[in-house]
């Protein structure tokens, strides 16, 4: 069986730098709807999907941020907390200056996490 649910949330990303030898940091930030889907078993395999919008700052605001991403990875209960380990694929399509005006920014991320809560068995 396999448990679904959907969030909405922040996300904030450091891109590296504009140019070589550049102090100016690339941030993306972003509201995000993610689709979540993980599996019943122990150590759980879940499947997650996102996409939004936001901004890219260098340090200013520079131009609008499209994210799509995919995760997948383990989740495990862990008494009152829920550990997990990811690797996501993350592609930003950025929206604003430039000759064509588009340009994008692609990464893989190793993903750790933990948060406060607690499986729910589906009810039959």
């Amino acid at each position: 069986m396999l448990n679904h649910r959907c969030g909405l949330g922040p996300s904030a990303q450091v891109g590296g730098y504009t140019s070589a030898g550049d102090g100016d940091l690339i941030a993306f930030t972003t509201l995000e709807v993610r689709y979540h889907s993980v599996s019943e078993v122990p150590t759980r395999p879940y499947l997650q999907l996102g996409t939004g919008t936001g901004v890219v700052l260098t340090p200013s605001i520079h131009d609008a941020a499209v994210p799509v991403q995919m995760e997948v990875g383990l989740e495990r209960q862990l008494g009152r907390f829920i550990g997990g380990f990811g690797l996501r694929e993350c592609f930003v399509g950025l929206i604003g200056s430039g000759d064509l005006g588009l340009e994008d920014f692609n990464s893989v991320q190793l993903v750790l996490g933990v948060r406060l809560g607690r499986f729910v068995p589906r009810p039959e």
